[in-house]
C-alpha cells in the first residue's frame, strides 16, 4: 500500500509523522501518476481523493473515488486480488 499526492516530500514527511501512517507516502509534484490514473481535476488543480487497486502486473483492478465511502467493497476487492495471486503460485 502506498499513498500518492501532489504535495511535496517535506509536506508528506510531516503528515506521515503526525498521523503515524503504516505505509509510505509518495510525492507526485508533476502530477504524472495522478493524471495516469485519471484522478486529476485540472480545472480545480487538485487530485480527487481516490483509492486505486493495482495487481502485481500493474493492471488497475478498481478505482474508488474515495475509500471512505466504499470500505467494504474496497477490502473485498483487495481480498479477491490476494486470493487470485495465491492461486497462481
Amino acid at each position: 500500500m502506498l499513498g500518492i499526492s501532489g504535495d511535496t516530500p517535506f509536506s508528506h514527511a510531516e503528515f506521515h509523522k503526525r498521523h503515524a501512517l503504516p505505509f509510505p507516502l509518495l510525492s507526485d509534484v508533476h502530477r504524472s501518476v495522478i493524471q495516469a490514473y485519471g484522478v486529476w481535476d485540472e480545472e480545480r488543480n487538485v487530485a480527487y481523493r481516490s483509492t486505486v487497486v493495482v495487481d502485481r502486473e500493474g493492471r488497475v483492478r478498481e478505482i474508488y473515488s474515495t475509500a471512505f465511502l466504499h470500505p467494504e467493497a474496497m477490502l473485498n476487492d483487495i481480498r479477491t486480488l490476494l486470493m487470485e495471486e495465491d492461486a497462481r503460485r
